[in-house]
This record gives structure tokens, C-alpha cells and sequence, in this order.
């Protein structure tokens, strides 16, 4: 690995493994590590990257439900499992004819989980990346208080409640044996004494998953048509105290838009109740359920060619990841008989967010990765 800017993560990723292939020249497997802030324990997550169907062969202290839904997010599982009648409801909408135009109004949930780039791929309705797919997606129409609600989020940081004290104790222990997990978080070459009070200015959970939602509407609005609607009911110097008002103003948007145009209409949502909400202004709407199964549905993935695990699937469950834990672990494992050899020469920390950062770095899609082997060679990773 040289020290450069390289312009996409799953180039990295790709440049990785053939590293490894080159160099082992035998099988491995790839073992992501991190710590789950809310449920307050490291985890891991092996992956089988050598075999031409890549698989999922162990996971440590992770819940089957929260691996559902990080699955579910990066397209490997149905975006309708379980939801035959909403699904319906979809393509109905999407294969109907009219002269008017055709629009989804999205909530802020369903940014959040990355359900719109999910959907169009497993209908095959639209690929923002092929320049030869002349199918148009609908008009995706995004409420300026989802902006509001994600920038507010993006702002809890350790230093506006408390950075837990198991998080820290972790993160100090990891750090003796792996300093380049703390250097990523940090964005220091050398470490001392203040380094761990450093990590007080970093984003909670709830800060990464604001932060990283405002990246996922930035890839909205560059590869798919939308409209970014501000009614009159957003006052943008008051915020809302409580999820039902926020929920509320962004329906009162969505209203403000239908009242005044000619466009055919349905909004999408992971909330029941604000389904509900919705249908009693006459909007046609989808509810988007995500698998809570507590046990793991991964024999759903692989029926269809767009579910199966690839590279480039396995670091979109990385970046979904990054929301979860501070930091993202890449170590790869050499198998023998009744053992696994780690290669340190291979290990990196990857982080979405990182204490010094510049006012252009926060704003860019980017995650910073560290080599144990070579922690001065920092590099950033574009997302795609």
C-alpha cells in the first residue's frame, strides 16, 4: 500500500485482497472487528473471501437481528421480506402509466437504511451507474426537516453526554496492542498521554448514524432525480423536541407538495404509525418492514445474482457498520488444522469519523484507514 488518496473504497478493498492472494497463496478468510456502542461488547464478523461463493462462515457477540438488519441495508435481503402487499403496492406504482409525474417522497427512516438504491436494484428499475440504462427512476422528494434531523444528529459527540466508560476502557486496552485503531480515531501519528481525551470529541452512535444519512442523501442527489421540498411549516430556528413532531412536519411537507402539484404521489416509511399518519392526508403509501428475526436469515442471501456477497457487498456492510461501532477492524486469518494465523502485516482501522478533521474532509464522503504494519500511512478512502 502506498500513502495516496485512492478514489473508491471497494477499489481499496479489491486492491486488499489481491495483496493477500498474491502474498499467503492459500485461502483466508477476512475477520471484521469492532465494538458495539449500545450493546456494549466487541464483535466479529468472518468472512470466507476466497471461494468463489462468498459466504459468512462466523460471527462473535453480534445479535442475528442487528446482523439481519445490516444485511437488509446493503441489499441481501428483500427490502419487501415479509411484505407481499406492500411490494405489490410498489410495482404497481412504479409499472402504472400517467401523464403526470411520478414522485416517492421518503422519510427520514428510510434514508437512513438506504432503501431506495436497494430497491431499484433488486427490481432492476434503474442503475445510476450504467450509462446505458435509459429506465428513469421516479422523482425522490426529500423534506428539508430529514436535512434538519440529520444535521442535529450528526452533532452528538461524546463531549455533549459522556464517553462510556467500557467504550473508553476498550479503546485504551485495544490501543496497546493495536495503536492504529486509536490513531484512526484520532487523527494522530504518535500517541500520549492526552490521546484518549481526544476521543470526547468524537460522534456517539447517534452522531455517526446522523452523519453518515446526510453522506447517504448526498449519493441520492447525485445519482437520482429529486426535489429537496421546504413548505413553509419548516421554521428552521426552532427544533422539535419530540420524534412525533419531527415526524409530523415532514408529512406536512410532503402534504404542502401534493396539495400544490399535479404529481402522482406515494410515501415511503419504516414507521407504522406514521403510515398511518400519512394515509389520513390521502397519500398513497408503502410501509418498508425490516427483518427483526432474532435468528439470522442468511439463507436468503445468494437466491437472487444481485444478493450474493461480493467485495464490494462485504464493504458496503463495513460502511453500515461504521454507524454501529467507532471503528471497523480488517484482519485477515490464514486456516490451518486446528488454528488461525493472523497476518499483521495485513490488519487496518478504518473510521468514518475522526477527531481534526477539516471543515472540507467532514463534509466529504470519506473514512480514514490505518495499517497496524504502517501506522504514519494514513490514507482516505472516497465512498462510492
Amino acid at each position: 500500500m502506498t500513502d495516496q488518496t485512492i478514489e473508491k473504497i471497494i477499489l481499496w478493498m479489491n486492491k486488499l485482497i489481491t495483496e493477500l492472494e498474491q502474498t499467503v497463496n492459500q485461502p483466508f478468510l477476512l475477520q471484521i472487528k469492532g465494538f458495539l456502542e449500545n450493546q456494549i461488547q466487541p464483535f466479529t464478523i468472518t468472512f470466507d473471501v476466497t471461494s468463489a461463493d462468498k459466504k459468512i462462515t462466523d460471527r462473535t457477540n453480534i445479535p442475528a437481528k442487528l446482523l439481519n438488519e445490516i444485511l437488509w441495508r446493503t441489499g441481501h435481503l428483500p427490502m419487501f421480506y415479509d411484505n407481499a402487499e406492500y411490494e405489490k403496492r410498489f410495482l404497481t406504482f412504479i409499472k402504472s402509466t400517467s401523464n403526470r409525474a411520478k414522485v416517492i417522497a421518503i422519510d427520514t427512516n428510510i434514508i437512513i437504511r438506504n432503501v431506495i438504491p436497494n430497491l431499484s436494484k433488486q427490481f432492476d428499475i434503474y442503475d445510476p451507474e450504467s450509462p446505458f440504462y435509459h429506465s428513469t427512476f421516479p422523482i425522490i422528494l426529500i423534506s428539508s426537516f430529514s436535512l434538519v434531523e440529520l444535521s442535529y444528529q450528526a452533532d452528538q459527540r461524546f463531549k455533549n453526554t459522556k464517553i462510556p466508560e467500557h467504550l473508553k476502557k476498550h479503546l485504551n486496552d485495544i490501543s496497546i496492542a493495536k495503536p492504529h485503531v486509536l490513531m484512526a480515531l484520532i487523527g494522530r501519528q504518535t500517541l500520549n498521554s492526552e490521546s484518549m481525551n481526544l476521543l470526547m470529541k468524537l460522534k456517539t452512535q447517534r452522531g455517526r448514524r446522523g452523519f453518515l444519512a446526510l453522506q447517504k442523501i448526498d449519493s441520492l442527489k447525485r445519482n437520482y432525480p429529486h426535489i429537496i421540498i421546504k413548505s413553509p411549516n419548516l421554521v428552521t430556528e426552532h427544533r422539535a423536541t419530540t420524534s412525533t413532531h419531527n415526524d409530523l412536519l415532514i408529512v406536512l411537507d410532503f402534504e404542502f407538495f401534493h396539495r400544490n402539484t399535479t404529481s402522482d404521489l406515494v410515501f415511503l416509511s419504516a414507521d407504522k404509525n406514521l403510515i398511518l399518519n400519512a394515509e389520513s392526508f390521502g397519500f398513497k403509501t408503502i410501509f418498508i418492514k425490516q427483518p427483526h428475526h432474532n435468528t439470522l436469515l442468511l439463507n436468503h442471501i445468494g437466491q437472487k445474482k444481485s444478493s450474493k456477497l461480493t467485495i464490494a457487498s462485504i464493504t458496503k456492510i463495513i460502511d453500515e457498520l461504521l454507524e454501529f461501532s467507532p471503528y471497523i477492524e480488517i484482519t485477515p486469518y490464514i486456516k490451518n488444522t486446528n488454528s488461525y494465523q493472523e497476518l499483521p502485516e495485513f490488519c487496518w482501522a478504518l473510521t468514518a469519523d475522526w477527531v481534526g478533521r477539516s471543515i472540507s474532509a467532514h463534509s466529504a464522503t470519506q473514512i480514514r484507514a490505518v495499517a497496524l504494519a504502517e501506522p504514519k500511512n494514513i490514507i482516505y478512502l472516497e465512498k462510492p
